[in-house]
This record gives structure tokens, sequence and C-alpha cells, in this order.
């Protein structure tokens, strides 16, 4: 359904690296970047949440109930999974639409994170 560039796709999964508190390593390994968790653990492959509703689930969740927000994943209807991350302190609902369960709730928190001044 989203049509996004691999450069899109990396920029999509590096918000949601950076939103779940990962930061890169002051040092690299091969001139690789290390990203590390906000535990301090490195990580020489980042985890791509686009792709894992596992990394979704262990890094964003814990950071969007901090926030105070509810999510949902729905069912597939036809080939399409909808998401949707609720804002608990208003009336602010963000949703993200996809075939793969991780990319439409990745779209649904980047369209949190992009309007959170409205929050």
């Amino acid at each position: 359904m989203n049509k996004l560039s691999p450069k899109d796709l990396q920029e999509l999964n590096r918000k949601m690296l950076e939103f779940a508190g990962f930061v890169l390593a002051p040092y690299s390994a091969f001139d690789i970047p290390i990203w590390q968790d906000s535990n301090g653990v490195a990580y020489l492959v980042e985890p791509d949440f686009t792709r894992s509703m596992d990394a979704c689930i262990e890094h964003i969740l814990p950071k969007l109930q901090e926030m105070g927000c509810s999510w949902y994943i729905g069912q597939p209807v036809g080939d399409i999974v909808h998401s949707h991350i609720h804002w608990i302190d208003s009336d602010k609902k963000f949703s993200g639409y996809d075939k793969e369960p991780s990319m439409a709730f990745c779209l649904a928190v980047e369209k949190m994170i992009d309007n959170k001044e409205e929050l």
C-alpha cells in the first residue's frame, strides 16, 4: 500500500530509532554506525521497526506507555492492517495503514511525532 522509497523507509526507521531513545554511539565498527538503546546496549545491526513488530513492541511501546498513549493494531481487512495511537489526555488519534502490521504501526507513530505540537 505505501510505496516508500528505500531512502524514505530508512528515514522512517531512523525516526522510530530516535523516538525509542536510540542514539548513535561515539564509535563505529568497520565504518558502520553503531546505535545504542536507552540502556546503553549497542546494536551493530539496528532494529528495523518497519519490518519487525517484535522490535516495535520491545522498544516503541514502552515509550508510548510513558507518554500516556494507548494503541491498537487491527485485524487485516482484505490486505490492509490499520493501527491507531490514541493520546489518552486528549481526543487525538493517529492512524496508519499498510499490508504489514509493523509498517502500519510505524506510520501511526510517525503521524503522532509529526503532530506532537498539537497535543
